[in-house]
């Protein structure tokens, strides 16, 4: 009889442990599928950020070149204001040449 009351104690035991296998192998469950979930965000936020520094590398390369072309411009606007100072002091000598004559 007390083999019988031990192996039926041993028997709780051995499912008691069962369940908190199970509860133990349920946190596991969740916490790979939380996991997964992560790297899953983790692989979609890096490839944003790959995307994201791409955009910023053309855009800089479109910011340099705009910045190339205003430097051409201002050079060209200052001769050409050069141009125009030099045509009026030249106006201004022929008309007194014309003016004495």
């Amino acid at each position: 009889m007390k083999n019988l009351v031990a192996f039926g104690a041993r028997k709780e035991e051995s499912s008691e442990s069962s369940d908190s296998d199970i509860y133990t192998d349920e946190e596991e469950y969740h916490s790979h599928e939380q996991n997964e979930k992560l790297a899953e965000e983790h692989a979609a936020v890096n490839k944003k950020n790959e995307s994201l520094e791409q955009e910023v590398i053309k855009l800089r390369e479109v910011a340099t070149g705009k910045q190339e072309r205003a430097m051409m411009l201002e050079r060209d606007l200052a001769k050409n204001h050069k141009r125009i100072r030099m045509i009026n002091s030249g106006t201004k000598d022929l008309d007194k040449i014309l003016s004495m004559g």
